[in-house]
């Protein structure tokens, strides 16, 4: 069992992934929707989807929508070979009717399966505004229009980028012959703009590999020590990445880039003997940690987003930062929960309690849960 939220904060859904133990075949996964207050909506019952295969929840064209997979197996009969395919479908978050459906995955003997740990939707990546998605698998890469399901394939698909699609190329880095990254909108295909993209070369951009290239909220799990070397602001007109390689003797910097013209906006040069990490973003503020290579000295900045113009700064000792809304910053300091004002970093409450509460994704929605209890955090 999960939860996943939309990536709008408007609500959150219970993924109950359920197989039958005598009969592996037989499918008896949920999903339950819920306002932001709490209240259900929509159920999706038994049979509607493949557990596994994960969720999504978006708003598109002002319609909520569940959007799911279903592995269809047709078994083997006599020498005929069993086959599977893929649905794809959106679901009415409210009313629970089927908004479209469509088939990315046709029928063949190649087996297929899902491995949704977190609840989310497997093997799919959305763009920020809900309308788009990319479906990534071994034999099938295709864009789909979620506002009616229609499909668009092509072979060189990466996934998605703020508010596009993004094609190019992911062959293996060598110093000097980076990648490409190319914003664009399935149908005409035409390019928007054009990064360059890899870790170990001035001016070229480091995104995640193939799928959602550019989270937005949190970005920066202090406890795994995983994180995005760029990011993407909520509505999808910006990233903000850390440019350049300190072990390669290429200085560290902090750009900006307007999407999908991939326009620098404003960079910021990481100072000798510090490292830069983004650890959040929101519509206003990218939320900046500088750390002394000898580990001592720990700096938090607010960067505002479109000038790149620090809105403020203070050392914090010992700190980790749990959420960020659009208005509020939850932190862990001195094994008390604080909570500070995310435009000008002051402290507005404080309580006792050690442990940062488990956050929904990496969004905006304010959504976390503690494994027995779904709650809002702050209000977004």
């Amino acid at each position: 069992m999960n939860v996943i939220a939309n990536v709008q904060g408007r609500g959150f859904d219970i993924v109950d992934s359920l197989i039958e133990m005598q009969d592996p075949d037989n499918d008896l996964s949920t999903l339950q929707a819920y306002d932001v207050d709490g209240s259900p909506l929509a159920k999706l019952p038994e049979g509607s989807y493949t557990g596994e295969c994960g969720a999504a929840d978006v708003v598109t064209n002002g319609r909520r929508l569940l959007i799911t997979e279903f592995i269809v197996t047709v078994p083997a009969a006599g020498i005929n070979q069993a086959t599977d395919s893929l649905q794809l479908t959106a679901w009415d978050a409210k009313t629970g009717a089927r908004a479209w459906s469509v088939t990315p995955v046709p029928s063949s003997t190649d087996r297929l399966a899902c491995q949704a740990y977190d609840g989310n939707l497997a093997n799919v990546s959305i763009t920020q505004d809900g309308n788009w998605a990319v479906l990534l698998r071994s034999t099938t890469s295709v864009a789909i229009d979620l506002r009616d399901g229609h499909l668009y394939p092509r072979a060189d698909l990466l996934g998605t980028l703020g508010n596009y699609v993004v094609v190019g190329t992911d062959h293996t880095y060598y110093a000097g012959h980076p990648n490409t990254a190319t914003m664009t909108i399935p149908g005409d295909w035409k390019t928007l703009g054009t990064f360059k993209t890899g870790n170990a070369d001035a001016g070229t951009v480091s995104i995640g590999g193939t799928g959602q290239l550019a989270v937005t909220g949190l970005a920066y799990d202090d406890a795994t020590g995983a994180g995005h070397s760029t990011v993407s602001t909520p509505d999808g007109n910006e990233i903000i990445s850390v440019v350049g390689n300190g072990p390669s003797g290429i200085p560290l910097v902090i750009n900006a880039y307007e999407l999908p013209s991939a326009h620098l906006l404003w960079s910021i040069k990481t100072p000798t003997y510090y490292t830069d990490a983004i650890l959040a973003v929101n519509a206003s503020i990218a939320l900046i940690e500088r750390t002394g290579n000898d580990h001592g000295d720990v700096e938090y900045m607010a960067l505002n987003v479109k000038t790149g113009k620090v809105a403020w700064s203070q050392k914090i000792v010992g700190a980790v930062v749990c959420a960020l809304t659009s208005s509020q910053i939850l932190m862990n300091a001195n094994n008390q929960l604080a909570t500070l004002d995310a435009t000008n970093g002051k402290q507005l409450s404080y309580k006792n309690g050690s442990d940062c509460p488990h956050v929904v994704g990496t969004g905006l929605t304010g959504v976390g849960h503690d494994g027995k209890q779904v709650l809002q955090i702050l209000n977004p």
